[in-house]
């Protein structure tokens, strides 16, 4: 018992510094107690009698560090230490002509043995254990719609699950890119998600300010593409980067990417995010909904290792989790 104390207490002290370390580098709290105790293990203990330090982390004892170090952050952040975060994408969907937001899980779990076993899933559409109003953040009265307006909802949900999913997929799995790819690549949702808020807002300066964060998603992603064969032009001009990218070798045609910018130049979208140039909240929606179609285009055509149609990864509880 007073080796059990002796442990707790300067595991905690080190904790203080550990924990700060964690939060400069963007760890979020709900994720700090399991990584303090890989970083305690790593950083601070010599040596162990149960085989080496990796082999540690596998045996039941680890639970040792696990239940000290969650204590801890229950103690010093309460609620915040057991706020899981569980990545969504934003969508939009329109619902008797108002606009309703989704919400669109990236990954899904199926437990295969309880509390032994469990299937991470990537789904690159709507997947078979899903129903349409999974994505439905408020609670709407679909008896309201006609048969065919049913139908209808339906499929464009499941038409913005998959474009946003594949979108996704398709930037975390891309993997010729530069430094700046990279960067890039982790913007792009937050674009598009501002858009949809600006929307939802359906205030016109807001709606304005909508069609310049789509426009930069589609200008980033070209540039991202570009950059797996060489330097980007740092410009707005999207002209300038679709001829880029098709001389080194997008297959994307000027004129359909004008059809679905709805004729707007760069100039106009910069003038938009002003406020300068207004636009409505139908023409921002629709300026939404055409952005998902040319992004998904271009991100199919980034270079990729492996694909993850609907791929799945069977997970071992370890023994050590609670």
């Amino acid at each position: 018992m007073m080796e059990q104390d002796k442990l707790k207490a300067i595991f905690f002290e080190n904790l203080e510094w550990i924990d700060e370390v964690l939060h400069d580098e963007g760890v979020p709290v709900n994720s700090r107690p399991l990584k303090a105790s890989l970083l305690f293990l790593n950083e601070c203990v010599k040596e162990i009698s149960i085989g080496t330090k990796s082999d540690f982390v596998q045996h039941e004892a680890f639970s040792i560090f696990v239940i000290h170090a969650q204590n801890w952050y229950d103690q010093r952040y309460g609620s915040l230490a057991n706020k899981k975060k569980k990545e969504k994408l934003r969508g939009l969907a329109k619902f008797l002509n108002e606009y309703v937001l989704l919400e669109i899980p990236t990954t899904l779990s199926k437990v295969e043995v309880p509390n032994e076993t469990s299937w991470l899933i990537f789904p690159n559409e709507v997947h078979k254990q899903e129903t349409f109003t999974d994505f439905l953040k408020d609670d709407l009265p679909l008896d309201k719609l006609s048969a065919d307006e049913y139908i209808d909802f339906q499929n464009h949900i499941k038409h913005v699950v998959e474009y946003s999913r594949k979108i996704s997929l398709n930037l975390n799995l891309a993997s010729a890119l530069s430094e700046d790819g990279y960067a890039m690549r982790r913007t792009i949702w937050n674009h598009i998600e501002t858009a949809i808020t600006n929307i939802l807002s359906q205030e016109v300066e807001k709606c304005s300010a909508a069609g310049w964060e789509l426009f930069l998603a589609i200008e980033k992603m070209l540039k991202i593409y570009i950059c797996q064969y060489g330097k980007f032009k740092n410009t707005h001009d999207i002209q300038i980067l679709i001829n880029h990218a098709k001389n080194v070798g997008l297959d994307i045609n000027l004129d359909e990417m004008k059809n679905r910018l709805l004729d707007f130049t760069h100039h106009d979208f910069i003038e938009m995010r002003y406020a300068k140039l207004k636009v409505n909240h139908e023409t921002a929606y629709s300026l939404y909904k055409n952005t998902l179609d040319v992004l998904l285009f271009i991100s199919s055509n980034l270079e990729r290792k492996l694909d993850m149609n609907n791929g799945a990864f069977l997970i071992k509880k370890a023994p050590w989790a609670r």
